[in-house]
């Protein structure tokens, strides 16, 4: 996978990270061992502007959230985690349905009626 960059941290491996310097924008890597501190922006703007659109789907995707769409609209999903204590007080539909019951709904075999 690749890494993501804190803006905050500096690296001495200069390899080991990118930042695209036409805009400014903190690009994806080999290892995402480091991850942005959503607190040093202060808005989904800023993250729009500021990071990578691979950037932004990594951290959703670190986070269990959906990652597709629009690169505005993965910057104001990854902001809505900023302020909170977990991941569990945003609403669900942010998140990835769980592969089991997806896979059970393809296959016909899950039934939302069901309590079991």
């Amino acid at each position: 996978l690749a890494k993501v960059i804190n803006p905050s941290t500096t690296t001495t491996d200069e390899s080991a990270s990118t930042n695209d310097t036409t805009n400014g924008t903190t690009t994806a890597t080999d290892d995402n061992s480091n991850r942005i501190n959503l607190k040093d922006y202060k808005t989904a703007q800023e993250l729009e502007t500021k990071l990578d659109a691979d950037v932004l789907k990594i951290e959703l995707t670190l986070r269990g959230m959906k990652c597709g769409g629009t690169k505005t609209e993965r910057a104001k999903r990854l902001f809505m985690a900023r302020d909170v204590t977990s991941l569990d007080e945003l609403p669900r539909k942010l998140f990835v349905k769980k592969k089991k019951v997806q896979e059970e709904k393809k296959r016909g075999r899950h039934h939302d009626h069901c309590s079991n």
